[in-house]
């Protein structure tokens, strides 16, 4: 494993990885043949990846581009999204992704609220850029990383004169703006490599093996998981990371075996990780498994109800979403204790069950409304 301190760099960090793990693959891409881009999969090795990353932070550093400047990256999951992180931290710039799944409006909030002064997009959603900009009181920098080459254009504000640190900014990301606006969280190259490093020396079951290890993980690079604490415990260990271009449970399986991964990195276990403590928490509420299992039963109907709406909405399986599905869950069982409790209130009062049921469902028709509406809103 590499070593690292309170002082080390992405860019020094990255360089001594190369150094002594040269052959080993760093980035690996499965193959899809009904993806738009490199169908038939794609392996990049430390060495491959320096000479990309070299290239790219002297273009970069021509332009004028260094510390203080921040560089949004609208790459979704591909390869090019890790080389050009890589080059931008090398050279001081900080990297802001772009979730490739917001709406005009949420992207031009992101590039104002953030200020970056250059996006590197893909010609494929060069479209959604332009949509977002019209509404966008900032102008950044433009170039299609299909022509980055021959068409990066200098920043308007001139880099820094100081070479970058480990306290330097290395990224922006955004939460997923479920209960609001986004917010943007900055990590720094010190950050970054700590998150890479206590990913890494976990031990026991999680034990990772110095460039034997290959890491499969399905989710966005726009997020922390696959962007930093995978990436840089592979990086950091000579090991390889495999980014899928999303989840997708009919291709999970047959990725994970074909790609020889030995590691898989997911959360799938947080959403019924979450529905196991509601209905832990109802049944320590209620001291009886009827009442627990009758509330616990409002939850798959709502999660109906959420799926109908994803599917209106034209919109995958992602993790703002399961953010959105255990709230959902959460207010679905707090309608339900509301009326479970009437009902039984009113059983132990010497109702009979019909009649509880009607008296609390009238009794607790106004709350339920309400609570669900506000949720909604």
């Amino acid at each position: 494993m590499i070593d690292i301190d309170d002082s080390t760099t992405i860019g020094g960090a990255f360089r001594r990885a190369a150094a002594a793990y040269g052959r080993n693959s760093l980035f690996a891409v499965p193959a899809n043949a009904a993806r738009a881009y490199l169908p038939e999969g794609l392996e990049v090795s430390y060495d491959a990846a320096a000479h990309a990353v070299g290239e790219l932070a002297r273009r970069y550093v021509r332009a004028g581009y260094g510390t203080g400047h921040r560089v949004a990256l609208f790459l979704e999951n591909r390869p090019e999204h890790v080389l050009h992180k890589l080059a931008l931290n090398t050279v001081g710039a900080c990297c802001v992704p772009v979730n490739p799944d917001y709406r005009a409006g949420e992207l031009a909030f992101l590039l104002d609220h953030s200020r970056v002064d250059l996006v590197v997009v893909l010609a494929s959603r060069v479209d959604q850029l332009r949509a977002a900009m019209a509404e966008a009181s900032s102008r950044p920098r433009v170039v299609v990383v299909e022509e980055f080459d021959g068409a990066l254009p200098s920043p308007t504000t001139p880099a820094a004169a100081t070479a970058p640190t480990a306290a330097t900014p290395a990224s922006i990301l955004y939460t997923s703006g479920t209960t609001g606006r986004p917010k943007g969280c900055v990590l720094s190259h010190r950050y970054e490599l700590a998150a890479g490093a206590w990913y890494a020396t976990r031990g026991g079951l999680a034990a990772i093996r110095d460039g034997q290890e290959r890491l499969y993980n399905p989710l966005p690079l726009f997020h922390v998981n696959a962007s930093i604490l995978s990436f840089y415990c592979m990086l950091l260990t000579g090991n390889c990371q495999v980014q899928s271009d999303r989840f997708q449970p009919s291709r999970w399986w047959a990725e994970v075996a074909a790609s020889r991964a030995s590691i898989v990195h997911y959360l799938g276990v947080v959403v019924p990780l979450s529905l196991c403590i509601i209905f832990a928490m109802l049944l320590w509420m209620f001291g009886n498994v009827r009442y627990a299992l009758a509330v616990f039963a409002t939850v798959p109907f709502a999660l109906v109800g959420g799926i109908l709406g994803l599917i209106g909405r034209g919109l995958s399986f992602s993790i703002p979403a399961a953010v959105g599905f255990i709230a959902l869950a959460g207010v679905a069982v707090l309608n339900g204790v509301v009326m479970a409790d009437e009902v039984k209130a009113q059983m132990q009062g010497g109702a009979r069950p019909e009649d509880a049921v009607q008296h609390g469902a009238r009794e607790t028709l106004r709350a339920v409304i309400t609570t669900a509406a506000v949720a909604a809103l």
